[in-house]
Parts: C-alpha cells; structure tokens; sequence
C-alpha cells in the first residue's frame, strides 16, 4: 500500500498548513481517530474531517493512510507537545 510513500528520510513540508490544521495533523500523528481529535480541540467533527482534507491536499496525499503515516513521521520529528494554542 505504501510502495510509493518517501522513505526513511521522509518529512512532510508542513509550511503551508493553517494553525487549525497543524493540530489536527499532530493529533492524527498521536493516533487519535476522528471524533477524539474533535473532543480534544472542542471542534466538531466535520471540522476536523475538513482539516483533514485540507491537510491531504496541501500534502498531495492521495489517502488518509498515508496522511496517518506522514503525520506519524512528521511527529518524530518534532518535540512532543501539540502545537501553540491561540
């Protein structure tokens, strides 16, 4: 399924992601599904279902196994608290 995603040295360019999607995509990073983001940042679920389109396009994921995937490694990569709130 992933024959095509970046290898190891794989990190999403996350520039382009709005604040509100940046803790949606480090959520998803943590594991949460869908409703359990929306609770945590006390959005509503098709909010956070729309983030995660958004992140999906900007990323140019063609799926949300491989937006799962990207957010996991993206995580790695940063330290381990959710992004500032506003």
């Amino acid at each position: 399924m992933f024959s095509e995603f970046p290898g190891p040295g794989f990190k999403p360019e996350i520039s382009c992601l709005t604040t509100g999607e940046l803790r949606v995509f480090w959520f998803i990073g943590e594991g949460l599904k869908t409703k359990q983001i929306a609770a945590s940042l006390h959005l509503s679920v098709k909010t956070v279902e729309t983030h995660r389109e958004n992140i999906k396009r900007k990323l140019a994921l063609d799926c949300l196994e491989k937006v799962i995937c990207a957010a996991a490694v993206w995580r790695v990569h940063t330290d381990h608290t959710p992004p500032l709130w506003e």
